[in-house]
């Protein structure tokens, strides 16, 4: 199979690599998924780089959000099947094409679920979720979004929800803390 690996950090334009890897085999309590979608988040691309707070052995594998279809289970495995779609949002080196994750850190996709939103389900609400939180946006008060934000890893779609209840849905998108703060600072009245 093939996965996106990398020798070094550094740009992720420069060190990542295409490599042909064996088939990962579940062991107990472990499921295999057949990936179908993973995005591109900015805590993976700052993995990558080895700025993030995790930074694994090399060689390393990339990605940690994904959709796909179970195609293995491992001993013990009851509450997931073959065939079954679920999603990852914490299950590092997804960017292949199939990985192996712990039964109990994957969710089942509903069918009405498409899989560009079943692959964003994770962490990209709980970024925009941190990031009212860290703000103290309070019910009625009125944040921005920008187009460009907005469209960084779909937030946009998948905090609107949530963010009704406490603003008009400010994104995480690749803001960093100090960008947060920034545009707090201009963003309400």
């Amino acid at each position: 199979m093939r996965a996106i690996v990398q020798d070094e950090f550094g740009d992720p334009a420069r060190v990542l690599k295409v490599e042909e890897r064996p088939l990962p085999e579940p062991g107990a309590g472990q499921v295999r998924v057949r990936t179908v979608l993973s995005p591109i988040h900015n805590h993976d691309l700052w993995t990558i780089r080895g700025t993030y707070g995790f930074k694994p052995a090399l060689p390393a594998g990339s990605g940690t959000e994904a959709v796909g279809v179970v195609d293995a289970v491992g001993e013990g495995v009851t509450a997931l099947t073959v065939g079954q779609r679920v999603v990852t949002g914490g299950t590092f080196g997804v960017w292949a094409e199939a990985f192996v994750a712990s039964a109990g850190a994957l969710v089942p996709v509903p069918d009405g679920l498409s899989d560009e939103d079943a692959s964003q389900l994770v962490a990209m609400p709980f970024s925009a979720l941190s990031l009212l939180d860290y703000l103290d946006v309070k019910p009625g008060r009125s944040s921005c979004r920008t187009r460009r934000t907005a469209r960084s890893g779909g937030c946009s779609r998948s905090s609107r929800r949530p963010a009704t209840r406490r603003s008009s849905g400010w994104c995480a998108g690749s803001a960093t803390p100090t960008r947060w703060r920034r545009r707090a600072s201009r963003t309400w009245s």
